[in-house]
Parts: C-alpha cells; sequence; structure tokens
C-alpha cells in the first residue's frame, strides 16, 4: 500500500528499508554518486546509512531523531565529505522565514501542485479516536479532525 501511494504521489525510485540493502540500491540508482539532499525524521537511527549515500557537498536536513535524541555524530565522516546539516525547528524560526514557507505552500497548493492523502476524518468530539488512528501507523496520509464553526 505504502508503495502504491508512493507512486501515485510521483515517487521515481522507492526502497524496502525492511527488505532491502537500503545503501546498496541507493548505489544503484545514483551509480554511487550518492544523493545531494537528505530529510531526516530520525537522524540518530538513520546515520549508520545517511553517512554513506550522502553525497560531497549534500545537505542533510534534520527534524527529529527521536531513535536516537542524541546521536554521535561521525564528525570526520561528514567533514570530509562537506556536509551541511541542518537542524530544524519550525516553533523557532525567525518569523519571516515561516512567512515565507507559508507564502511557498499557500502558492503551490494554489497552483495544484500539492496534493494531501486523507486517511481518515474525526469530529472533534472523537478527538481520542483520531489521536489513536494516527498512533496506530496503520494509515496512509492525515487524520483530519473537524472543529465546529
Amino acid at each position: 500500500d505504502k508503495e502504491k501511494h508512493a507512486r501515485s504521489a510521483g515517487a521515481d525510485h522507492l526502497i524496502n528499508y525492511k527488505t532491502e540493502d537500503v545503501v546498496k540500491r541507493i548505489n544503484e540508482i545514483t551509480n554511487g554518486d550518492g544523493v545531494d539532499r537528505i530529510i531526516d525524521v530520525d537522524l540518530g537511527g538513520n546515520l549508520p546509512i545517511t553517512q554513506q549515500v550522502a553525497k560531497n557537498n549534500s545537505t542533510i536536513v534534520c527534524y527529529a531523531s527521536a531513535g536516537e535524541r542524541n546521536p554521535k555524530l561521525p564528525v570526520y565522516t561528514l567533514l570530509y565529505k562537506n556536509i551541511n546539516l541542518r537542524l530544524v525547528l519550525v516553533y523557532n524560526m525567525p518569523d519571516l522565514a515561516k512567512k515565507h514557507a507559508c507564502k511557498d505552500i499557500n502558492e503551490a497548493n494554489n497552483n495544484a501542485r500539492l496534493t494531501h492523502a486523507i486517511a481518515g476524518r474525526y469530529p472533534l468530539e472523537h478527538l481520542v479516536e483520531a489521536h489513536e488512528a494516527v498512533e496506530s501507523g496503520l494509515y496512509i496520509g492525515n487524520i483530519i479532525v473537524d472543529i465546529p464553526e
């Protein structure tokens, strides 16, 4: 289901990290060059793979590291590849950066360049069920909570 969802969203290549050798597949796809940009949802958990597939002069953007909250960075591996590590926490971004981000997102949305997978909708009085749906990990897409006017 996730593969079908990713393909319908426009993914050119898919890797099943549970059944495939991720480093090997990325090297096959990139002819051994590695990747230019990595958006990481678990920096510490993914570092063993990330440091191997990040291209020279690439950028790793991280907004979470739940698996390893304070990961040990392979400084020299990243340094020798001149990798830019960008840590992002939206709540602390400058207001101007948030304003630009909102403008860009709204523009993409208005030009039909964004699609949103809706996995379920819940009325506000079923908020607990909505949270349970998110936490279950069984759904692909967003869970929407309708707030009455």
